[in-house]
């Protein structure tokens, strides 16, 4: 993930003290309204990319009440935005809070990827699949971890049941490509061709 540091600028205007919020007629929100407030608008500044701006909200909404994937979701935007030191404990938090969810594990297992911890990240998409063995994205992920470690079998082997035999042939062979091994990429494209001759390369 490309990005700049996670420096924001509040654009919504002076961050008001934690607790009840004003509204438009003079009246007070709860603390559990107003989160609820904040979540929607920056859930609809993430849709429209202002992903720095939707980050003090998401914060603002964190402090005012408990709103459960909050951590998921900030992480994953610190980490798009190259925020690595931010996003790290977020991801640990919504781990611990949320041990069961196959999404948070393949995610946090995909920021391990990024950064090249790929035995850890490896452990995460694994831990994901046995949380949802029909997970496909965990699927496509754990295959390029092992990849990456040279486990190109295996890769195989975990991308063929979400995307299919010459499909799985042909993602080894963009993976070993990158690993400068053309000649087993040649032959990793031929096996999906074989399987598959419309198959865009």
């Amino acid at each position: 993930v490309n990005g700049r540091d996670a420096g924001t600028r509040n654009l919504l205007g002076k961050k008001p003290a934690v607790g009840n919020s004003a509204t438009a007629d003079g009246s007070e929100l709860r603390s559990d309204e107003a989160a609820q407030a904040c979540l929607k608008t920056a859930q609809e500044l993430e849709q429209q990319g202002h992903l720095r701006e939707a980050i003090l909200l998401y914060e603002r909404a964190r402090e005012r009440g408990s709103i459960e994937g909050l951590d998921h979701r900030l992480a994953v935007i610190y980490a798009t935005i190259g925020n690595a030191e931010r996003a790290l404990p977020l991801y640990q938090e919504a781990v611990r809070k949320q041990p069961r969810s196959a999404d948070v594990a393949n995610d946090f297992g995909y920021f391990q990827l990024e950064r090249e911890n790929f035995e850890e990240a490896e452990r995460q998409f694994r831990g994901a699949l046995e949380l949802d063995s029909q997970h496909g994205p965990a699927r496509v992920t754990l295959g390029m971890s092992l990849a990456r470690q040279g486990q190109f079998q295996q890769a195989f082997e975990a991308f063929e049941p979400a995307v299919g035999a010459a499909a799985a042939h042909s993602n080894v062979g963009v993976l070993l490509l990158k690993e400068g091994r053309a000649a087993e990429a040649r032959e990793a494209f031929a096996n999906a061709l074989a399987l598959n001759a419309s198959l865009e390369q």
